[in-house]
């Protein structure tokens, strides 16, 4: 069987730190892939310095797409993304998923992204604002979100979740306020979506519009004159 031919070793370019622009990271990676290919074709592989180098650009890259992620979800959520529908770009399964690993790869943002007292104050006006036009919006469909949770309470108890989980779903539909289903809802979500899958996607819309409503708010109170 003939041999393959010996493929001449290229050097590795390194790619600028964290914080380059793109033209610098596709190079990097095309040097990767390149680097992969030979090391398949290749009697004998790169040597270990070359290895070391490529293990280096991969960090960097790493880096680099870490700081690229948290910038795209700001700039999808500023187009009025919501965080259910960005969840499964993500490979995560909730909102409340999306939102974490947001945070905490940007762990300047929200709240903590306010320096001074005034913005702080701010900040938390517009949430509570946000929080009240959400409640205003469940009180007015009571109707839908208790016919939902009932629903959910008549599944056999094994698909309701967690005891903790479906206790809490039980207590806000005995509650006067349909506003306090809001996080119940949303918390038994998950367990719904192998066996009732389409009341899971109901929870999952219940989401979407909640995010508009306070999208919508924030839009209105930060147009306002102050």
């Amino acid at each position: 069987m003939a041999r393959t031919p010996h493929i001449p070793r290229r050097p590795t370019r390194r790619p600028a730190p964290a914080g380059s622009d793109e033209p610098a990271a596709a190079e990097a990676m095309a040097d990767l892939a390149d680097l992969m290919t030979r090391l398949g074709q290749a009697d004998k592989g790169p040597d270990g310095q070359v290895m070391l180098e490529a293990l280096g650009t991969l960090r960097r890259l790493r880096d680099q797409l870490a700081a690229w992620e948290p910038a795209l979800i700001e700039a999808a959520r500023t187009q009025g993304l919501t965080w259910t529908e960005i969840a499964p770009a993500l490979g995560l399964a909730s909102r409340q998923a999306a939102e974490r690993r947001f945070l905490r790869l940007n762990p300047q943002a929200g709240d903590q992204a306010a320096t001074t007292h005034e913005e702080r104050v701010q900040t938390t006006r517009d949430r509570r604002s946000g929080d009240r036009a959400v409640a205003a919006w469940a009180r007015d469909h009571a109707a839908q979100l208790r016919e939902l949770a009932g629903q959910i309470t008549a599944l056999p108890v094994r698909d309701q979740g967690g005891r903790a989980t479906r206790e809490a779903v039980h207590t806000a539909l005995g509650n006067d306020d349909a506003a306090t289903l809001l996080a119940p809802l949303r918390a038994v979500e998950p367990a719904l979506r192998r066996k009732h899958r389409a009341l899971a996607e109901r929870i999952a819309s219940l989401d979407e519009t909640t995010d508009r409503i306070r999208n919508a708010d924030h839009r209105r109170r930060n147009s306002a004159p102050r």
